[in-house]
């Protein structure tokens, strides 16, 4: 129960400082991406990205750690570029990897066409409602989404309306058809799945969140190799790619390493957010289990290592307070 409010509590934090950011008057910078990037005409155009990629040792979709003779399994969005898809699929049989491509639609039963504009129907947002990163936690962490709803309902209204109100407009054959491709209805039959097909050595899926992808692969999690983000053009033809998973790696376990020194956070963005706490050695006990991720990026495990239980409970102890304080103050 006390781990439930303090995500509970967690939860109502972020949301409302999203919240208040989206609020500020200031002029956002506009959006950019590498001017490099151009649409391909075919699909010889993203071969040589292809190729890279199916090499990458490093980052959120490591391909590379898939050895020559395995299986592999990469689970697509239905808004997946299917040229794309046939680029990657022919670079890993280069390589003498059999690639399987299992699209999430049509895994749960549901027809493109239908799964297209239920998806266009539920995700009416973009980045700028930045409180709208909340709603996953809600809906996807929670065996009763109902209860933090009710939590969230009860102590910011505003919030919650505007995370809420559109369901209503949705019809119901579009949520039924969002629920059917929801992570955990998806990760029982990847389950099920990798149940059947044994010689599937590992299995790419979803753009984030490892650990509860992982977990929503029930038995099946060991075999996540890692996330899949290069299901379009503007992901797979640009140098993230091609840099060395090696260096990637050192990168990342230098900038980990250092945190376990952290004493103070500072949080700046260019619409006004500018907050700052400290983070203090007391915290909750029992939380030294912070983790770097696994195979999909970092291969090293911290857990026993002090220096990372002294930040988990750091960063436990001063999220807790931060919640607490601002509950007490709104």
């Amino acid at each position: 129960m006390r781990k439930l409010v303090i995500t509970l509590v967690a939860i109502l934090l972020l949301a409302n400082l999203v919240w208040l950011s989206a609020q500020e008057k200031g002029k956002y910078p506009p959006p950019r991406f590498p001017s490099y990037v151009k649409p391909p005409k075919s699909i010889n155009d993203i071969m040589p990205y292809a190729r890279a990629a199916v090499r990458q040792t490093g980052g959120r979709t490591p391909l590379g750690l898939v050895e020559k003779g395995k299986t592999v399994a990469i689970v697509t969005e239905v808004v997946a570029d299917d040229t794309v898809m046939q680029a990657i699929k022919r670079a890993y049989e280069e390589r003498g990897v059999k690639v399987v491509i299992l699209a999430e639609h049509e895994l749960a039963g549901v027809n493109r066409d239908g799964a297209l504009k239920a998806v266009a129907a539920n995700r009416w947002f973009t980045s700028e409602n930045g409180y709208m990163e909340i709603r996953p936690w809600i809906m996807q962490r929670f065996a009763d989404p109902e209860v933090p709803k009710k939590w969230l309902r009860e102590r910011r209204p505003d919030i919650y309306k505007a995370m809420f109100s559109h369901d209503e407009e949705v019809p119901e054959s579009f949520r039924e058809i969002a629920r059917k491709l929801g992570q955990r209805n998806i990760g029982e039959l990847l389950a099920k799945y990798l149940d059947e097909h044994p010689d599937v050595y590992g299995i790419f899926w979803r753009r984030g969140g490892r650990p509860n992808t992982k977990k929503n692969l029930k038995h099946q999690g060991e075999k996540m190799l890692g996330n899949f983000i290069f299901d379009n053009h503007w992901e797979l033809m640009n140098q993230a790619s091609t840099f060395p998973g090696d260096v990637w790696k050192l990168a990342e376990e230098r900038v980990l390493e250092s945190f376990a020194w952290v004493d103070q956070v500072h949080v700046t963005d260019p619409e006004g957010t500018n907050f700052t706490f400290d983070v203090k050695r007391t915290g909750s006990p029992g939380l030294g289990r912070w983790r770097v991720s696994t195979k999909p990026s970092i291969s090293i495990s911290n857990a026993s290592d002090p220096r990372f239980s002294v930040l988990e409970s750091r960063l436990s102890g001063a999220a807790k307070e931060m919640a607490e304080t601002h509950i007490a103050q709104s």
